[in-house]
């Protein structure tokens, strides 16, 4: 799924009959709030100044979901049914992303705290949509804190803005501790890549609040693709809710995330370092690798 940042808020589920609710809905749901951040080289990430509430609701494997709305609680400027559409990255899942606040109080305005509730049709549904409230009491959004840290990518090999990485090889992608979650077992980070070219989701799982480092496996990225990656801090403010959705978790809670863009570039062979006269030299440039590397690729996507 694709989102600017995320995290996951508990949905309590009400739901007939007895294991319809898991027959579309994937392993999460829930309502997404938070801060976006770039980072475009080794000096760490840069807000830039995004700032939104999402709802998604994942798909099933096996399932279809087909369409849903979330209602607003009136009291903020956002307010009443609002649909739900499909995702753009061919996951099936179904988001309702608000517009780009400029601050996190501009968001809290906008969106009142209360019930939100959703209706959301599946094609195993038998035509009872599944439906849900969550829970958005003072002191989840009016009162509620971003966390205290940002993800930083620690990895050096920048180059136009980009990661580079080699997708023949197993890469490690490093990033700053969560300290927040050093206590909340429930406290989380989601990692996640797609790819731009395709459009795709190559990677998209929770982890651990206190895990500093993801691996990305060898050809799992392809050679000359460019990837979008997200590593987002969720703050939890309640433990995870697996019972109201059987199969599914939910959490309450706040997020920073950090984007950035991975380009798949293999090592150049010894053999061509030989042919530019530099095998015994030192190591090529990254920005000559590059240049190597893209002869044959497709232009960067905007």
């Amino acid at each position: 799924m694709k989102f600017e940042h995320a995290l996951f808020a508990v949905a309590v589920l009400s739901v007939a009959p007895a294991g319809h609710a898991s027959t579309d809905i994937g392993a999460d749901y829930g309502l997404f709030v938070g801060s976006g951040y770039i980072q475009d080289d080794n000096t760490g990430p840069s807000n830039n100044n995004s700032y939104r509430a999402n709802v998604i609701i994942e798909q099933a494997a096996g399932g279809a979901l087909t369409g849903g709305v979330v209602t607003v609680p009136f009291g903020g400027a956002v307010s009443g049914p609002q649909s739900l559409s499909a995702a753009d990255d061919g996951t099936g899942d179904y988001i309702y992303q608000s517009s780009k606040y400029t601050s996190f109080s501009a968001l809290q305005s906008a969106y009142a705290t209360g019930s939100y509730s959703l209706s959301i049709t599946g094609a195993n549904d038998g035509g009872n949509p599944y439906s849900a409230t969550l829970d958005l009491a003072a002191t989840n959004l009016a009162g509620g804190t971003l966390p205290g840290e940002v993800p930083d990518i620690a990895n050096t090999s920048w180059s136009g803005g980009d990661l580079l990485m080699d997708p023949t090889v197993s890469n490690t992608l490093d990033w700053s501790s969560f300290t927040d979650a050093s206590s909340e077992s429930s406290d989380q980070i989601l990692f996640e890549i797609q790819n731009k070219n395709a459009d795709t989701t190559q990677v998209f799982t929770l982890l651990p609040g206190t895990t500093t480092s993801g691996i990305i496996a060898a050809d799992l990225l392809q050679a000359g693709q460019f990837y979008t990656v997200n590593i987002v801090f969720i703050s939890a403010t309640a433990a995870a809710d697996t019972t109201d959705i059987p199969g599914s978790d939910g959490l309450v809670g706040y997020d920073n995330s950090t984007k950035f863009t991975i380009e798949a570039i293999p090592e150049p062979s010894f053999a061509a370092l030989g042919w530019l006269g530099l095998a015994a030299v030192l190591p090529l440039p990254k920005a000559w690798r590059k240049l190597m590397s893209l002869s044959s690729a497709p232009p960067r996507p905007q």
